[in-house]
């Protein structure tokens, strides 16, 4: 059976600090859609003393009551529930009248974002309740909300009347690849890595896919067959975070065909600089998009999607949605495999910057940032810098099977390529990363850095 909850070592630990400590604690929680945010809270408030409310979009009114009806249950007093609540101030004060405890209690908000898009004074409620009622008490609340620019903007931003109460906040990100092993414990590393180069590390996505199914039977079961939860989960999470969600879709689609400039998305979508560039901001805020400089360079930069399964879905699963629709699975199946290497190639430059951030590897240098290089037709994958020592490790990325020769051709290329990019250094480090390399340990007896997939230890 695979496990409902994996990892999340540090943010549990992160929580339980902020529980153990003897004052009151204002705890924000945040992150995309998916990413497993609520099974963190409920995990954490196991065996403690809590009270959980899971908001609705419905109306306020009706999320007030439930909070009501369940604080009234946690403190064994049903005449809260008969009174009649105004407003969550007004909640607060008669349960702080009728709670008396001095053993810390939790008290967990999810999806708080629903509460400010149902009324934006609720942020100033809830600052007038820290302040008056909660900061003095043995009380932990928690915020938590999927709208990250949201949670960003109206609580944790500057201007947010929450602005400087908060005693902690933690965004949940998705799983490391080496996480994804628990979820497949029979794939072989190359399997763990189109995984995660397709899905990502968001747990609900992993969860939709069989364990016991080879990876293209799980892309053609749970991915393209229609009524399945990952085949319109992309435009079902636009139309959850988006009002104009087909706008976003369509600035998506032609991102994910090519046209990655500012100036190529205004011609491919018809749309001038100022208006589409509100829309890639929001969709960079999300961390579906990301903005990308050459490294030394202040313009001339592209946009890429980064999400995994939203590039999946929009190179390899929407142009063929209406064969799919039709039921021809079996064909866009094999289209789809055919296309796969060239798929992974362009992921496996995503996932080797990744790995080295997160210290997969052993480095000559002391990585400081990972940047891309380009100019022209001439290209560098990763650019690996420690700038205190002013050292530069250069990289490529290649998804394919390398013999030792082929390799040495790429790295010497690679070396070539360096001396067009003025990138001052005291010392030059050049190395490639790939999915399988022969020979890997003469060419790193002759001074490169060489790293293959069976490098990974999960």
């Amino acid at each position: 059976m695979i496990p409902q909850f994996i990892n999340r070592e540090l943010e549990l630990r992160f929580l339980n600090d902020a529980f153990n400590s003897n004052k009151a604690e204002l705890i924000v929680i945040y992150g995309r859609r998916r990413i497993g945010k609520t099974e963190l809270i409920n995990k954490f408030c196991q065996k403690k003393p809590h009270v959980y409310l899971l908001c609705t979009e419905d109306n306020e009114k009706n999320n007030l009551e439930m909070f009501r009806d369940r604080l009234a249950d946690f403190i064994n007093k049903p005449i809260l529930r008969d009174i009649k609540i105004e407003s969550w101030n007004q909640l607060f004060q008669r349960f702080l009248e009728l709670f008396d405890s001095k053993e810390k209690v939790i008290l967990a908000i999810d999806e708080f974002s629903f509460l400010i898009s149902l009324n934006r004074g609720v942020v100033s409620a809830f600052q007038k309740i820290w302040d008056e009622q909660l900061k003095k008490r043995n009380i932990m609340l928690i915020l938590a909300g999927s709208s990250i620019s949201m949670m960003e903007t109206e609580v944790l931003g500057y201007k947010s009347p929450l602005y400087g109460r908060r005693t902690g906040q933690w965004k949940v990100s998705e799983l490391e690849l080496k996480h994804i092993k628990k979820f497949f414990p029979s794939y072989n590393n190359n399997d763990l890595m189109q995984v995660y180069a397709i899905i990502g590390g968001v747990p609900a996505y992993l969860l939709e896919l069989d364990k016991n199914k080879e990876l293209l039977e799980n892309i053609k079961d749970n991915i393209l067959r229609k009524g399945k939860y990952l085949n319109q989960e992309v435009e079902f999470m636009l139309k959850q975070e988006f009002r104009e969600q087909k706008t976003y879709l369509s600035i998506l689609k032609q991102i994910a065909l090519g046209f990655c400039s500012l100036g190529k998305l205004c011609a491919a979508t018809g749309m001038d600089k100022a208006n589409i560039s509100k829309y890639l901001h929001v969709l960079e805020e999300i961390t579906i998009i990301r903005h990308i400089l050459p490294l030394g360079k202040k313009r001339k930069g592209i946009y890429l999607i980064t999400d995994p399964f939203f590039t999946f879905w929009l190179k390899l699963v929407s142009p063929y949605q209406a064969e799919l629709e039709s039921g021809n699975i079996e064909s866009v199946s094999k289209i789809i495999e055919k296309k796969l290497p060239e798929y992974m190639g362009q992921r496996f430059e995503f996932i080797c910057e990744k790995l080295l951030l997160s210290k997969y590897f052993n480095l000559p240098l002391n990585l400081t940032s990972v940047n891309k290089w380009w100019h022209k037709e001439k290209k560098i994958d990763l650019v690996c810098l420690d700038e205190n020592k002013k050292e530069v490790l250069f990289i490529e990325c290649k998804w394919a099977e390398l013999k030792e020769r082929d390799a040495e051709q790429v790295l010497e290329e690679l070396k070539n390529k360096s001396t067009h990019t003025n990138i001052t250094s005291t010392r030059e480090f050049f190395g490639i990363i790939g999915k399988k390399i022969h020979g890997k340990e003469n060419l790193r007896k002759k001074g490169f850095t060489v790293f293959d997939i069976d490098d990974l230890d999960f």
